[in-house]
């Protein structure tokens, strides 16, 4: 008969074992027949990871650094697309009154570091994007939304927020404490645990649909993998063996995904952990195939179109003057070469590649250059 297998909890290490939890935790959120049909036992599950992972946090300074450290990069990224978009406004947006616009905005940008913002210590940073935030937010509310550039501000707010929440979940106590803290929340966590794996082993003589089997099999896949990180043969609960050491604790790894359309996505968690690749564009795929766990190692994915996918065409414009001097339709992705210019003159903000949608591209005379992006 198909049940749990058991595993010696106490024989991994403390970040191990709040790994292991992890994935549990992930799999109860993929199998919804489990909350459906033991609400009690997942709920007291959910309740003591909940409690484990804020003890952790505050346990383990290297994982915490990690996590801050990448909180951090994100709203730096957050930073810079929302000032590359205001810079670019500035100078090619379609009406004079979005260039003004894009103008005092960019301004008040450089009041808070600018381009130079990653030179900023942490706590100097907090409270720059804060304010820029707040300026945003109460000052030029107008020009945000004129400019169309409320999602990247919500963005860059969404990072601060969660550098903030981060940072402010890390306490400071002695290594005893610390120590005693998360004895206790792993004692909390065994007994869910153990609980919510006796209460299911019990249910499969009555599972005859075979609701549970996805589960349970789930389960028996990352239990194998722990399994050899404890002492075989020990009783369940019993100290691990003196013999050996653990093998290399999970690390941080990123996944990378690029769009066709040159976009790129990434997603930096756990080794070993769910991996959940961004939503494909209609008629592409992820290569090579996307697991359902996160790999060892960083790892690239691309976007391909289907074999059986008709690329669509955009059309890209040359206009000189009003007229159009050449039209083109190409495939997204499809390197753009520019006509030669009309004397005099140079075609502005040509793209390397096709862009997903219908281009213009409008000469300018050579004597009013305009200021280039970072």
């Amino acid at each position: 008969m198909l049940q749990i297998y058991v595993l010696y909890l106490s024989a991994l290490k403390v970040k191990m074992y709040f790994t292991f939890m992890l994935h549990v935790n992930e799999i109860l959120d993929r199998c919804t027949v489990i909350a459906e049909k033991f609400p009690y036992y997942v709920s007291q599950f959910k309740a003591a990871f909940g409690r484990l992972n804020t003890v952790f946090l505050k346990y383990d300074p290297a994982f915490f650094t990690e996590l801050l450290q990448q909180a951090h990069a994100n709203r730096i990224y957050a930073f810079r697309r929302l000032r590359e978009m205001i810079r670019y406004l500035a100078s090619f947006a379609d009406t004079e009154e979005k260039k003004l616009a894009a103008s005092r905005l960019l301004k008040v940008t450089d009041l808070y570091g600018g381009s130079a913002i990653q030179n900023q210590n942490m706590s100097a940073m907090t409270a720059s994007i804060t304010n820029l935030i707040e300026d945003f937010e109460e000052k030029h509310s107008s020009e945000i939304q004129l400019l169309g550039l409320t999602g990247l501000l919500d963005q860059l707010k969404a990072a601060e927020q969660e550098y903030t929440r981060i940072y402010m979940e890390r306490v400071e106590y002695d290594a005893e404490s610390g120590k005693a803290a998360v004895e206790e929340a792993r004692r909390v966590m065994d007994t869910a645990y153990r609980d919510l794996v006796t209460i299911v082993n019990l249910a499969v003589k009555r599972d005859a649909e075979g609701l549970l089997t996805e589960f349970i099999q789930m389960m028996n896949v990352e239990i194998s993998r722990y399994r050899t990180y404890t002492g075989q043969g020990q009783v369940d609960g019993s100290d691990a063996p003196e013999s050996g050491e653990l093998p290399d604790e999970p690390t941080m790894v990123t996944a990378t995904f690029r769009f066709h359309d040159q976009r790129v996505e990434e997603i930096r968690q756990l080794a070993g952990s769910g991996l959940a690749a961004p939503q494909n564009t209609a008629g592409y795929h992820w290569v090579p195939t996307v697991p359902t766990l996160m790999p060892d190692v960083d790892t690239a994915y691309a976007e391909e179109a289907d074999a059986s996918q008709t690329p669509t065409l955009y059309k890209i414009e040359f206009i000189h003057n009003g007229q159009t001097v050449e039209s083109r339709d190409l495939a997204v992705g499809a390197p753009v070469t520019a006509p030669a210019a009309p004397s005099g003159y140079h075609w502005v903000n040509v793209p390397a590649t096709m862009p997903a949608r219908n281009v213009k591209i409008y000469s300018q005379s050579d004597s009013n250059q305009p200021p280039s992006l970072d």
